[in-house]
């Protein structure tokens, strides 16, 4: 099996690579290099440096290479940015991908993996998430994955494109064996990394957005799940019928953690006082959001094995490296 990992050098997709080398699979890398890092990768990996939404630089690399499953990892997260730049984020998580789709078909790749997440489901979604829950984006991130995910749905239909969408909370967490040092604004939790800028006085306080809402403790409550975890379940949904079906994926823990119990465990990682503010809640954020892993661990067999402290202790190492 020939795999193409569409943003390889990114957060998410470099850990998506290892993971598929480490289980057998032939894997190749598309990257423009405008987040991801070129040392993120095995030296021994093909790396081609082209954006995947212009069709030349990706009809160059389909024109001589032969894949049969490409994994679409280079999609712009972050709900409040999105607000501020509604065109790039259509024009990066759909039009390109638009594009993509469009020459992915032409030169015959039929089997698709797509990075989605939990803002499809909008404010108000209710917890926890399940296959059937409706979606109701309303930032221009969940619209923008929304119209890909009905694009899809169409090629399926007029193309027989095999599909499967991976939806996932907050990635956090990094593979200390093999990944280099990570910058904040990567990829993985902005909370995390606010959380870590404190802890090396870089900043003085960080803002809870929300101290009163209806959660255990009154802050806001989210799912976090290990990249690595993440990881391995884009290589079971390419090893399985994940693809055969157009599955929407949940890659979830099915137990959120509070704003305060992920400050409580990286003030006890880094072994100092993280020091927090209350600061008025975000409109656009739900007060809690998570999934339920079941339906994920009986369609491809994958369930997150690692805990908030190794998401915590594995970011710490990963963003002090020298």
């Amino acid at each position: 099996m020939r795999v193409l990992v569409i943003g390889g050098a990114g957060y998410l997709g470099s850990h998506v690579v290892r993971r598929l080398l480490a289980n057998d699979v032939e894997v190749s890398v598309i990257d423009n290099f405008s987040t991801g890092q070129r040392d993120s990768l095995p030296k021994a990996v093909p790396i081609f440096s082209c954006d995947a939404g212009l069709i030349i630089g990706l009809e160059d690399v389909l024109k001589k290479n032969a894949f049969d499953v490409a994994i679409h990892c280079a999609g712009l997260n972050g709900i409040g940015r999105s607000l501020e730049f509604p065109f790039h984020y259509y024009h990066n998580n759909f039009v390109a991908t638009y594009y993509l789709l469009q020459t992915l078909i032409r030169h015959r790749v039929q089997k698709f993996l797509f990075s989605s997440d939990f803002s499809v489901y909008g404010p108000q979604v209710v917890c926890p998430i399940e296959g059937k829950t409706p979606k109701r984006p309303w930032t221009p991130l969940g619209r923008s994955l929304v119209a890909v995910e009905e694009l899809l749905k169409d090629l399926t239909e007029a193309n027989g494109l095999h599909h499967a969408i991976l939806r996932v909370g907050n990635i956090a967490g990094a593979d200390p064996s093999s990944v280099p040092k990570i910058s904040p604004g990567s990829g993985f939790s902005r909370l995390l990394a606010t959380i870590f800028e404190v802890a090396q006085g870089k900043k003085e306080v960080l803002p809870i957005h929300g101290s009163k809402l209806p959660t255990e403790d009154g802050t806001p409550m989210r799912d976090y799940v290990h990249v690595v975890d993440v990881a391995d379940a884009y290589v079971k949904a390419i090893k399985t019928t994940g693809l055969e079906n157009g599955a929407e994926l949940l890659l979830g823990t099915g137990r959120p953690s509070s704003v305060l119990e992920v400050v409580a465990m990286a003030g006890n990682v880094v072994h100092r006082s993280i020091a927090t503010e209350a600061a008025e809640p975000r409109k656009w954020e739900p007060a809690s959001t998570f999934a339920d892993p079941s339906t994920t661990a009986h369609s491809i067999g994958w369930f997150p094995t690692r805990g908030l402290r190794e998401i915590v202790e594995s970011s710490w190492r990963a963003i002090n490296i020298q």
